[in-house]
């Protein structure tokens, strides 16, 4: 366990009332607010998927025809448990000179941006088994051997990102959050810290102020074409609108509306650098030379969403 010291103490204490906090933790993390998000009564919930219809056919009169029917698939989802303890020391707590804000709403703000970031980084990354006791990230649900969609490749190098493009719907992909959509963060409490190592130890501990957030959230895929792609984005292999093309060619029609793409700032400064090299921009008035093409907005008709949670580093040997 990580505590407040009293070093954080001095560092905190004579700084400019005026500025106040700086945060350079710079990490943007849109995911929980550009992603629908669906209250669930639980922590489980079955869906029910068609993935057959009944056989239709013309017939002669009197002809008689083979009757079919639909047929189903059912999956369980689950919602995982998220926890960020906050223990602030009763002595640090009246140490501290308050000028830069209070020290446990500043504590309870950085613990609620690390849930988003973390949520953020599940939704790519989490996998089976990968330890984090998270659900399963859409990186692992795009690569082939666990989807109906092969992603679109610009290289396989390694070191490289993936740009996802997602359909955004109940039915495709949304978070849960269980027991009624609850986020709690209880209000801070003055309470005694055991700081024993074994159970054979004497009492020991100090008081602080606790609290911690908490939720059961789970990353809910419903339909199995729901997650596409373009992986190994980078400077040497750029994002491109052909490959945006090529990828929406493996999109259904019934999954455009709702469809988003969430890249990072290496997929769009190199989508941006892309389409100003290939002169999608007129030539200025003089030089004769191609416009620099203005800051990407959509590719190939849809939404881009930018987010620091996809990663530079990915491997795509």
């Amino acid at each position: 366990m990580s505590n407040l010291t009293l070093y954080t103490l001095i560092q905190r204490n004579g700084s400019d009332a005026l500025t106040g906090l700086i945060e350079d933790v710079t990490i943007y993390s849109p995911e929980y607010s550009q992603i629908p998000v669906i209250a669930r009564a639980g922590i489980t919930y079955k869906t029910l998927s068609r993935t057959g219809l009944p056989g239709a056919q013309f017939r002669l009169l009197n002809q008689g025809i083979t009757g079919s029917v639909s047929t189903y698939d059912t999956r369980i989802h689950e919602m995982y448990f998220l926890d960020v303890p906050i223990i602030v020391d009763e002595a640090y707590y009246k140490g501290d000179d308050g000028i830069t804000g209070d020290v446990l709403y500043q504590e309870g703000q950085g613990a609620l941006q690390s849930a988003i970031n973390l949520i953020a980084y599940q939704t790519y990354y989490g996998a089976v088994s990968d330890g984090s006791n998270g659900f399963v990230g859409l990186r692992s649900q795009l690569l082939p051997t666990g989807s109906n969609i092969t992603p679109v490749t610009a290289s396989a190098a390694a070191n490289t990102t993936t740009c996802y493009g997602l359909w955004l719907n109940t039915q495709g992909v949304h978070f849960d959050v269980g027991k009624y959509g609850e986020i709690a963060f209880p209000p801070f409490q003055r309470q005694f810290v055991s700081t024993n190592t074994t159970a054979t130890s004497a009492p020991s501990g100090f008081w602080a102020y606790v609290s911690n957030i908490s939720s059961y959230i789970g990353l809910g895929v419903g339909s199995l074409y729901s997650v596409f792609g373009i992986t190994g984005v980078s400077q040497a292999a750029p994002l491109t609108d052909k490959l945006g093309a090529a990828s929406i060619q493996t999109v259904p029609l019934t999954r455009r509306a709702g469809f988003t793409w969430f890249m990072n700032r290496l997929a769009y400064t190199s989508l941006q650098t892309s389409r100003t090299s290939i002169n999608y921009q007129p030539a200025g008035a003089r030089s004769g030379t191609p416009a620099w093409s203005p800051p990407p907005l959509e590719m190939e008709g849809y939404p881009i969403v930018l987010t620091d949670a996809i990663l530079n580093t990915e491997n795509n040997t």
